[in-house]
């Protein structure tokens, strides 16, 4: 028998929540008027009573705002970001990065963001705008002065889901979960322009425990791009990224589903399964690194895995060009495999893969490749640097490592 305690103990997970409504501070949901000193304010008020904080029908216009423990965000109707500098505080590099990543070393805070924080929630059935339409110029113009603004940045915070929402247009990244553990995304929209690039979709970063899965992403960059910090500041901090899960989700338009190049805290235990890739993407599958990264890339797993249209290649496992002086140890790669890898197109335009990684003695280590089936392409294989690869019903034939 259920005790009436536990059943009211049940209920009161809605409930008791307060909710906090952001027409309650004052803000206007007419797409003109600046809310931002209204969310700001009731973004502090929500978690004194483990709230909601509650953007209701109508589009609310804000610049960056943070969410503190304990909080949810509940977007019924549209957040759209202020496109003006002002209303985006500079704030210092990722110890991680030590760069904006973007232009310059200082950058402009996310649209929304959070800090030493716990128990976040975000969701929907709403959108999220970053109003990139003005960020996207300033960069192309070399106009601006610090690093563009991420959508949703997440900073060293436990237990969080993201679900139900539509992100779009960010000034830069669209989804940051760094220094997190605990993270859980899922039933989100990503929808960015296919043309403008470092729209990314979604980039776990140094964190653990991780489950992106039935999502729909279609950006201008990486529909997701796991990493782990850069150089020489990622290997100082140490903080991999491990224990994650991506499934189930439907990828359109972007360059591709990498890891890297930003690897130099280490990543591990990624497990890709069940994911389609609709496609026009770049690539099918990207691992990648730079010699300045270092760090380590080791048991990474892509099962039942369905590649659309590609434009270039399927699988590709290569470092990139450039990047700073050379890490002491360059980028170990272990035990890659791509198991039941199919394809939904049938065009031949993109090669069937690359598999080329750094010379001895930073070969990858263990690359399997079973039932995987690519056919037809338009060249041959190409591979290099790799030890221990082990095939079995691989389609079109003809891959040989050196």
């Amino acid at each position: 028998m259920i005790r009436r305690s536990a059943v009211l103990a049940l209920l009161c997970v809605e409930a008791c929540h307060a909710v906090v409504n952001v027409e309650s501070c004052g803000a206007v949901g007419d797409a003109m008027t600046d809310n931002t000193n209204a969310f700001r304010e009731c973004a502090v008020k929500a978690p004194m009573d483990d709230g909601i904080l509650l953007v209701p029908g109508g589009t609310y216009r804000t610049g960056a705002f943070n969410l503190s423990s304990n909080t949810i965000l509940e977007v019924m109707g549209a957040i759209a970001g202020v496109q003006n500098f002002e209303g985006y505080p500079v704030i210092p590099p990722l110890p991680s990065y030590g760069t904006s990543r973007d232009c310059c070393v200082n950058r402009y805070q996310a649209l929304i963001q959070t800090n030493n924080a716990q128990n976040i929630t975000i969701r929907g059935p709403g959108s999220i705008d970053g109003g990139g339409e003005f960020w996207w110029p300033q960069f192309t113009n070399k106009t601006l002065l610090n690093g563009r603004p991420k959508l949703i940045e997440l900073i060293n915070t436990t237990d969080i889901e993201i679900t139900g929402v539509t992100l779009q247009n960010p000034g830069f990244w669209t989804l940051h979960p760094v220094y997190c553990k605990n993270v859980w995304i899922h039933h989100i929209r990503i929808n960015n322009p296919a043309n403008i690039g470092n729209t990314d979709g979604i980039d776990p970063d140094s964190s653990a425990n991780v489950l992106i899965e039935h999502n729909s992403i279609s950006c201008g960059d990486d529909v997701i791009a796991m990493k782990s910090g850069m150089d020489q500041y990622g290997r100082d901090v140490g903080i991999p990224l491990t224990n994650v899960t991506i499934r189930h989700n439907m990828f359109y338009a972007g360059v591709s589903l990498s890891i890297g190049s930003e690897v130099s805290g280490g990543v591990s235990d990624i497990f890709i399964y069940n994911n389609t890739m609709v496609g026009p993407l770049m690539l099918g599958a990207y691992i990648k690194s730079a010699a300045s990264r270092g760090g380590y890339i080791k048991n990474v797993l892509f099962q039942d895995y369905r590649i659309g249209v590609v434009t270039k290649t399927h699988l590709v496992i290569e470092p990139q060009n450039g990047g700073g002086p050379p890490a002491p140890q360059l980028t170990v790669l272990e035990n890659i495999r791509f198991v039941n890898v199919t394809r939904v197109s049938t065009d031949s335009v993109a090669t069937p893969g690359t598999f080329k990684w750094f010379a001895s003695p930073y070969e990858c280590t263990g690359l399997s490749l079973e039932h995987v089936d690519l056919g037809p392409t338009s060249g041959p294989w190409r591979c290099g640097n790799v030890k221990n690869i082990s095939l079995t019903d691989v389609s079109p034939s003809g891959l040989t490592c050196s």
